[in-house]
Order: structure tokens, then C-alpha cells, then sequence
């Protein structure tokens, strides 16, 4: 009993608050996400007119009253360059709108999900990009992809950060493991 309070006590401290507040992220490794922020220049990740491509989010679960796609882009031009992204709502390729950014740097674009796309959030959103419609010749590098739903907080927007999710099962596994490590050494003594 006293194992099963210390881990919920190390999960509400570590910031388990929520059931409904969730982050899912899409970066390097999957796609053309850049990998270090020392590539972001660099081919296959600097893309132009015509590199267009899409990626899918996991699934997420449960209830929620919002959602939020953000994306993390480098050397957004805008309101110049337009970069659309879409999203597939049941079925049908809808247009979010454009990213946002300026010249040079790392920003998040973000676009809020109305509750039609819930259920596509259930199931794994699927998100894609138009670069440079208008062919003009900007190009722009992606980060990561970030679903978060009832104001879950967001990752830094530069590549190669874990999330504060990852912290934070980290922390929660090494409080799990010194409680056991604790139990262990109590049963041992007696």
C-alpha cells in the first residue's frame, strides 16, 4: 500500500496532472525532420517547392476538450513565403493555414483543431505540407510536429530537445526505483 501512494506521489510531483493532457511529437527520424540545428541548411531537411510530404502523430486516447497542432519550422519568410499545412479530417485533406515565422530563426506555427478532428486525434492525425505555393523560392526546414491536447506544454522548438515529458517519466522511474531499491534494503535488514 505504502509503494503504491509513494508512486502516485511521485507522479503528481513530477507534473502527471492530467488524464486529458497529452503530447505526441514527430521529429527527426521519422521523415525529414532535422536532426541538429547545425543541419538545418543542409539537404534533405532544407526543402523547396515540390518537396512536399506529410507524417502521421500516434494516437491519442480519451477525452479532451482541446487540441492544438504545432509545428516548429526554420526560416519561415512569412507573410511572403507560404508553407500550408494540412490535415486529414475524416478523410478529407483540410487546410489549417500557413506557418508563421521570420527569417533565420526557429518558431512555432500553431493551429487549433476544432472537435471534428478528435476522432482523426483517436486514431493518429495525419498532417502535410505544401511548401512555397506560390513557387516563388523560399525553402523551409521542420523540427518537429506537436499535437498537444487541453494545454499540455510544448517542447522547445529547436531539434534535438527531448520533450518535458521525457523528464519527467525519467524522474518518476528513478523515484519508482529508489522506493524499490528502499523496500528492498528494509526487507533485507529484517
Amino acid at each position: 500500500m505504502k509503494f503504491s501512494k509513494l508512486l502516485l506521489a511521485t507522479m503528481a510531483a513530477v507534473g502527471f496532472a492530467s488524464a486529458h493532457a497529452a503530447v505526441d511529437t514527430v521529429q527527426y527520424g521519422t521523415g525529414y525532420f532535422v536532426d541538429v540545428d547545425a543541419h538545418k541548411t543542409s539537404s534533405p531537411y532544407y526543402r523547396w517547392h515540390g518537396d512536399d510530404w506529410g507524417w502521421q502523430h500516434g494516437a491519442i486516447g480519451g477525452t479532451f476538450t482541446t487540441a492544438s497542432l504545432n509545428i516548429s519550422a526554420y526560416d519561415v519568410d512569412a507573410p511572403s513565403e507560404v508553407d500550408n499545412i494540412y490535415a486529414l479530417d475524416s478523410g478529407t485533406w483540410t487546410l489549417l493555414g500557413s506557418l508563421a515565422g521570420n527569417n533565420d530563426t526557429w518558431a512555432f506555427s500553431a493551429f487549433d483543431l476544432g472537435a471534428n478532428f478528435f476522432d482523426d486525434i483517436n486514431l493518429g492525425l495525419q498532417v502535410k505540407m505544401a511548401i512555397d505555393v506560390n513557387s516563388v523560392g523560399w525553402a523551409v526546414t521542420l523540427a518537429k510536429s506537436t499535437l498537444t491536447t487541453d494545454g499540455s506544454t510544448l517542447p522547445p522548438p529547436i531539434p534535438g530537445v527531448p520533450e518535458p515529458e521525457t523528464y519527467a517519466m525519467l524522474l518518476a522511474g528513478l523515484g519508482v526505483m529508489g522506493a524499490v531499491a528502499r523496500r528492498r534494503k528494509a526487507r533485507s535488514a529484517v
